[in-house]
């Protein structure tokens, strides 16, 4: 099985970086959000949050039932 979770806290907020799971353990998703939440919540933090990209409509079922899409869409600019 592989999963692969990052996170941190930037500001005071949980930012969960990057979930991956491969697609024969998917399912699994919710857990590991869920195991992000729990060590954010005791580091302090006040919320997580994350980005994803907006095709991806697999991952963004699950986020939409664990979190609320905030309508932002994220820019950057390489330097």
């Amino acid at each position: 099985m592989t999963e692969d979770v990052f996170a941190r806290l930037v500001a005071g907020d949980g930012y969960l970086e990057d979930l991956f799971v491969a697609p024969d353990v998917r399912g699994v998703g919710s857990a590991l959000i869920a195991q992000v939440r729990t060590a954010a919540t005791d580091a302090g933090a006040h919320k997580v949050y994350w980005l994803t990209q907006s095709g991806n409509a697999t991952a963004r079922r699950l986020y939409d039932s664990l979190a609320t899409d905030t309508g932002f869409v994220h820019y950057q600019m390489e330097l």
